[in-house]
């Protein structure tokens, strides 16, 4: 009969653990570019700026996003855990004509939907 002192008992189960939860890590990186080229748009009457109806040319504009992150999987376990972060709308391309007041032309957007935001996250996964 083998005996243990309570410290090697100890080791031998964090050992044990490790051995059976060992993680697998893999690093990625997604971007993404949207262009959108000039475009004839109608602006109808109703903001205080707005006299006539007319048709106006925009812009072109470039939304580039990125992602990077780093996934730690642990298939003993079926589990693992995501830690990522990035950027959306990178060079801050956003629509600088909007109408203003109660009557304005509500139809007369046309740039991205949110001026550049920056996030982190953290996702436990389940395989």
């Amino acid at each position: 009969m083998m005996l243990f002192t309570f410290s090697q008992w100890e080791m031998i189960f964090m050992e044990t653990c490790l051995r059976n939860v060992m993680a697998q890590a893999q690093m990625w990186l997604v971007e993404r570019l949207n262009y959108t080229g000039s475009m004839l748009l109608a602006h109808f009457v109703g903001a205080p700026e707005q006299l006539n109806d007319e048709y106006v040319r925009s812009d072109p504009f470039t939304e580039v996003s990125i992602r990077l992150g780093y996934t730690i999987e642990f298939p003993n376990i079926d589990s693992g855990v995501e830690i990522f972060g990035g950027a959306t709308n990178l060079f801050n391309a956003y629509q600088s004509d909007f109408d203003t007041g109660k009557e304005r032309d509500s139809g007369y957007i046309y740039g991205p939907g949110v001026p550049r935001t920056i996030f982190i996250g953290l996702r436990l996964k389940s395989l």
